[in-house]
């Protein structure tokens, strides 16, 4: 059962891309494997990334949720992020609805408008139209998921006569991506039902701001979305657990600054890589800043470092006086 009186709840993000490091595309037995991990260690969160195209190989976010969905019922599953304008929003809403028929319970439907222009041409949509390509979207994912049933909708872009069904298990809302923005962050407060961060785009300081903002920005709403209980969630959070400084700065200052294309600076702030007091003051400095949901994404063994995590971070958190768990 999924603890909501934690500080911080941790869950597990999806390892699906190849980035080096021994960290190749997952095969189907790879992920059974990690979901027996995550069985163990009972974590009841699963967040995937959405790409279509991409410069090293990734496996399908919404199948591999899917795959979760069926071995690992009963767990919240996250898209952290999807993107509606990339896919159409029809097509999305009806994979997030039967992915949370199939693990029985309400999805978290993180939505972003996508920022791979190579992903927005193969969808043939002009980058110069993404924002609002997907403030239309919204309207038909919140018609389609987040209602006590799927109803039509008629926008600009979008339009549906008939509603999606079966919708999704209720309780599902919809989270919108922002790397903390003020416009982003405007948009998740007067449309979302949550704030999701990219962890390694935007540093504990500027979660804090982003979050005040929102909760402003909330209570001055005479409207706000359905869902009162807004959320602030932070994705794509790499981790490797080690007293070794080399590999540390290997990680984060060739292999991950590499690939992501960010600063290795800001990459110690942004990542759980290093020892575990460095990781639990991060973990506690994630919940001082209102994020109640951190993904985390293992490099390397997947096994071996949420493990070390559970373990030995988690108990140190509680000296920085935030209580962490899965």
């Amino acid at each position: 059962m999924i603890d909501d009186t934690a500080d911080l709840t941790i869950g597990l993000h999806l390892p699906l891309f190849d980035f080096g490091f021994g960290h190749p595309t997952l095969t189907g037995q790879d992920l059974h494997n990690l979901l027996e991990v995550a069985e163990r260690l009972n974590i009841q969160e699963v967040a995937a990334s959405d790409h279509v195209a991409f410069p090293v190989p990734w496996l399908d976010g919404l199948a591999a949720l899917a795959f979760v969905a069926a071995r690992l019922p009963g767990r919240r599953l996250v898209t952290a992020a999807c993107l509606p304008t990339v896919r159409g929003p029809a097509v999305t809403a009806k994979a997030l609805a039967g992915i949370s028929r199939l693990a029985g319970a309400p999805v978290r439907a993180g939505v972003a408008a996508g920022s791979s222009l190579r992903d927005l041409d193969l969808a043939g949509v002009p980058a110069s139209e993404r924002w609002a390509r997907f403030d239309d979207a919204l309207g038909l994912l919140r018609a389609s998921l987040c209602g006590d049933e799927p109803t039509a909708y008629h926008g600009k872009h979008y339009r549906l006569d008939d509603p999606l069904t079966p919708g999704p298990v209720p309780g599902t809302k919809l989270w919108i991506a922002s790397w903390g923005s003020p416009a982003g962050v405007r948009r998740a407060a007067e449309r979302g039902d949550g704030l999701l961060f990219s962890a390694y785009m935007a540093d504990s300081d500027a979660m804090g701001r982003a979050v005040r903002l929102a909760r402003q920005l909330r209570a001055e709403l005479t409207d706000p979305a359905p869902n009162t209980d807004f959320e602030f969630a932070a994705s794509t959070c790499f981790v490797h657990i080690t007293e070794d400084a080399a590999v540390a700065e290997l990680l984060t200052g060739t292999i991950l600054a590499d690939f992501l294309k960010v600063s290795p600076d800001d990459l110690r702030r942004r990542t759980l890589v290093g020892s575990p007091a460095h990781c639990a003051e991060r973990l506690a400095a994630f919940a001082r800043a209102g994020v109640q949901r951190l993904y985390v994404l293992p490099v390397g063994n997947p096994d071996e470092q949420l493990t070390r995590l559970q373990e030995s971070v988690f108990p140190l958190a509680a000296a920085y006086g935030s209580k962490v768990r899965w």
